[in-house]
C-alpha cells in the first residue's frame, strides 16, 4: 500500500498576490477583501506574484489607509487557512 503525504498531494498554493486578485468574484470571502481585490486589480504596480509581505510593502508605499490594511490582514488570514 502506498501512503501519500497530504501536503504532497495538495496542489501548490498560489502566490498571495494572485490569490488576492482571484477574490474579486469570490463569494466565500468578506466584502472588504473583495473590495481590496478590486482596488489592487487596477494598480499597475501591484506585485501579482508577491507574498503577503510584498503586498503590505506595496500598500505602505501607496500610503494606504487603516481600513485597507485591515482588509489586507483579513485577506492574509483567509489565504493562510484556505
Amino acid at each position: 500500500m502506498i501512503h501519500v503525504d497530504a501536503a504532497q498531494a495538495a496542489p501548490p498554493k498560489p502566490a498571495f498576490g494572485r490569490w488576492l486578485l482571484n477574490q474579486r468574484s469570490a463569494i466565500t470571502v468578506a466584502a472588504d477583501v473583495r473590495h481590496l481585490a478590486e482596488q489592487v486589480a487596477q494598480d499597475r504596480g501591484y506585485p501579482r506574484d508577491g507574498s503577503p509581505e510584498d503586498v503590505s510593502r506595496h500598500l505602505n508605499k501607496a500610503m494606504a489607509d487603516q481600513e485597507t490594511h485591515e482588509a489586507l490582514e483579513s485577506a492574509i488570514d483567509a489565504w493562510r487557512w484556505e
